[in-house]
């Protein structure tokens, strides 16, 4: 993942399981491949994020020179956290 790439968040269900969760992935729109998950708590913001497309600002990296930003690579297991800035809402 690089910063640029262009990512659309969409809404899905998953089994866990015997349970089944909501969850939002980030699937990257040149190659449609599903890159990661944003994080849990926005999942109750659904409807807001579902459809989102936006760009990638920054990365958050083990290599990084600031060291909140490796606390957050850390803490999040590597799971994508990215900076978004929205481009677009798209609405059915």
């Amino acid at each position: 993942m690089t910063e640029g790439t262009i990512l659309c968040l969409a809404l899905v269900h998953l089994t866990v399981g015997d349970v089944e969760e909501k969850a939002i992935a980030a699937i990257e729109v040149e190659g449609g491949c599903h890159v990661g998950f944003a994080q849990r708590h926005l999942v109750k913001h659904a409807a807001t994020y579902d459809g989102a497309i936006g760009r990638v600002a920054e990365v958050l990296s083990k290599d990084s020179t600031s060291v909140t930003k490796r606390q957050l690579h850390y803490k999040n297991m590597g799971v994508l956290l990215l900076l978004w800035r929205v481009l677009h809402q798209m609405r059915n």
